[in-house]
């Protein structure tokens, strides 16, 4: 059990006596409030050091088979271990103009995640993989806007209009005695966090473009210091098709300490639209959403089919010095000389926009259905995703997959995407009775 207290205030100016006056202004109210949540998803028994079914060999010669009970369980357990809890403060305005047929909110959040649950490594002397922790500070703030209006009024028509737009900046403010720490996907590839920084960057290799040459090749492998020193590869020996990962710290080689950020899974800011229309007994909904400023790693190049057969890879790739494409494309991942998966090859913007939801309804008029004891039927026809649009360097077939199991499943880890399926168009008709 844990204690989660909230409280709000709010103060409705508009209705003192002093802004009475102004009757273009129907609302404004300002309000204030504080709250603490938790979470408790805590792996069962994460707390306890717990023993479970497992049989011994005993006795002389082979022995014989004795089940009994031992401790190896995966988790170290943290008798320390509790609820991970989140504080958030918000300060917003409402306003309201022309008896309301134009509102605008916007409202500033901070957001403070205390006591974060991780899972961290375990020294191995203990006999376990991991232990949970509550370890860290992250802190989540941003801006909320949004605006309604009432365009226009008739006898017969109408036209409404509801946008929001919010952003977020991400930090780890604290991570124990720790000032970074790297978490590895499926594929090696690193997030790494920083204190003073968001809490989720890629970290890799930064690359510009593809050997296209064996001249080029010949002269990197040639390459010498003012002191005649020959150019070191560590990692990312020059290959014809590979690519040029580049030396970031000017230290005349190529190694791990070439690793830079790279990117991050946090959007800039998240955006929607909606438009309804209604016209004597027809009305028309639109609704136009999108995120921008996301990128993600996309795992299908670490995939020789996707970097062959797929047509996002195969255009414009490198194929021969007499073919070298774009010089930015490699051919597969067994001719790029380099794990693509660690470098910014992998990286690619995951704004978009899409026309997320249109709906089309007619309602029949009342006096042809009052007869059957009906008080309003309504047809309508609905489409999802009918427009969906992606940034241009996007090479997978949906922005918004993400693989959230297995060690994805961190708040540390995030923004990988792999085998996705693709955005659906869905069509609908449908029936509304009401009786």
């Amino acid at each position: 059990w844990n204690t989660f207290p909230s409280g709000s205030i709010g103060w409705r100016a508009s209705e003192e006596s002093f802004l009475k006056q102004f009757e273009w202004l129907s609302n404004l109210k300002i309000r204030a409030s504080y709250g603490i949540t938790g979470n408790n998803k805590i792996p069962q028994y994460a707390y306890l050091n717990s023993i479970n079914t497992s049989n011994y060999a005993l006795g002389s010669g082979n022995g014989a088979l004795i089940s009994g009970m031992a401790s190896n369980s995966p988790y170290l357990g943290n008798e320390d271990l509790t609820w991970e809890r989140i504080s958030e403060a918000n300060y917003g305005i409402d306003l309201g103009f022309f008896n309301s047929r134009l509102n605008l909110s916007a409202e500033y959040y901070n957001s403070n995640t205390i006591q974060m649950l991780l899972l961290q490594p375990a020294m191995l002397i203990t006999g376990h993989q991991s232990s949970w922790n509550n370890i860290g500070l992250v802190n989540n703030k941003g801006w909320e806007f949004e605006l309604t209006t009432t365009n226009i009024v008739t006898k017969d028509f109408t036209w409404k209009t509801s946008a929001n737009l919010s952003t977020n900046k991400n930090t780890l403010l604290n991570y124990g005695n720790k000032e970074k720490e790297d978490n590895f996907g499926e594929r090696n590839e690193v997030y790494r966090a920083i204190v003073g920084q968001p809490a989720i960057q890629y970290y890799g290799y930064k690359t510009d473009g593809v050997w296209t040459t064996f001249e080029e090749v010949a002269a990197a492998k040639a390459l010498t210091d003012a002191d005649g020193n020959l150019f070191t590869y560590t990692k990312f020996a020059p290959i014809v098709g590979g690519l040029k990962v580049v030396n970031t710290n000017g230290d005349n080689k190529i190694d791990t300490d070439d690793r830079v950020i790279l990117g991050d899974p946090l959007p800039d800011f998240t955006w929607g639209l909606t438009n309804s229309f209604n016209y004597k007994n027809f009305d028309l909904t639109i609704l136009i959403q999108g995120i921008q400023g996301i990128e993600l790693i996309n795992g299908n190049v670490n995939y020789n089919e996707q970097l062959r057969f797929n047509k996002a890879y195969t255009k414009n790739r490198y194929v021969s010095p007499m073919f070298p494409g774009d010089g930015k494309t490699v051919y597969s991942t067994t001719t790029a000389g380099s794990d693509l998966m660690l470098t910014d090859y992998c990286i690619e913007d995951g704004s978009y926009a899409a026309i997320r939801d249109v709906t089309f309804g007619y309602k029949i008029p009342v006096n042809l259905v009052k007869k059957m004891k009906i008080s309003d039927v309504r047809l309508y026809f609905s489409g999802q995703n009918l427009v969906y649009l992606m940034a241009s360097d996007y090479r997978g077939i949906n922005p918004e997959a993400r693989k959230i199991t297995s060690q994805y499943a961190s708040p540390l880890i995030d923004g990988y995407q792999r085998g996705a399926f693709p955005l659906n168009k869905t069509f609908t008709i449908g029936l509304d009775l009401t009786f």
